[in-house]
């Protein structure tokens, strides 16, 4: 059982716990379940093939495909919209992989907007990806002016064709990490919405497959994994 208590500072509403703490991925269509461009801004269009996503074991990847000819770096960037806290820990998390065997990495760049608007790059940086699934974490400190971030997923600066997949990106306000999940605001829309009109598409989306064991209620209808009743 969760205790949900509506947080008038923060604008939403928090789980209590006692032994565990609770703590929600603040980035939206993190699994590329709808368009890209519905949740992301593309950067740099005219550089790199807008992004797509594609299918590769059982999950939604993004990929990003550099197109650059100056050296420019390009990709896709998402202003959180939920509350940002000043001078406080986060971590940013995402699992990826490139295609071929040159060195290839995701460029990120954690941007901090103060009230007025004003940009500050917290942090950027190039990490590795392997050509099989890596998994990259981020920590880093807000500064005393935030009021919202901006995260941005750029193809390196190299003047060749590169190819990175990402997928399974989460923003966390902690300074340890916490498995990915899918974000309050994707929770609703995938239940409401029910992706291919398949409650068992749903539920699996939500349960990752079936590795979370979970009861889900919405609009008074109860989703359960009958898998999981004894006969």
């Amino acid at each position: 059982p969760t205790l949900k208590i509506w947080s008038d500072e923060l604008g939403y509403w928090m789980s209590s716990g006692i032994d565990v703490p609770i703590v929600k991925n603040l980035i939206k269509n993190s699994n590329f379940w709808a368009p890209v461009d519905d949740y992301y801004t593309i950067e740099n269009s005219n550089q790199i093939q807008t992004p797509v996503r594609i299918s590769y074991q059982n999950k939604q990847w993004l990929k990003l495909e550099s197109k650059n000819t100056n050296g420019q770096s390009g990709g896709v960037y998402q202003e959180i919209q939920y509350p940002i806290q000043s001078n406080s820990n986060y971590i940013f998390s995402f699992i990826g992989y490139r295609e071929g065997y040159l060195s290839q990495n995701v460029l990120i760049k954690i941007v901090s907007l103060n009230e007025n608007g004003g940009a500050t790059t917290i942090i950027e940086g190039d990490y590795s990806l392997g050509t099989s699934i890596t998994s990259v974490s981020v920590p880093f400190t807000t500064l005393n002016d935030t009021k919202k971030l901006e995260i941005h997923l750029l193809t390196t600066d190299a003047r060749v064709v590169r190819k990175v997949y990402v997928t399974e990106l989460s923003l966390y306000n902690s300074s340890v990490y916490y498995p990915w999940e899918l974000c309050p605001d994707d929770v609703d829309k995938q239940m409401n919405t029910k992706l291919d009109n398949s409650r068992t598409s749903v539920f699996n989306t939500l349960t990752d497959n079936g590795r979370f064991q979970a009861i889900y209620e919405s609009e008074n209808q109860y989703y359960i994994r009958a898998a999981y009743i004894t006969p």
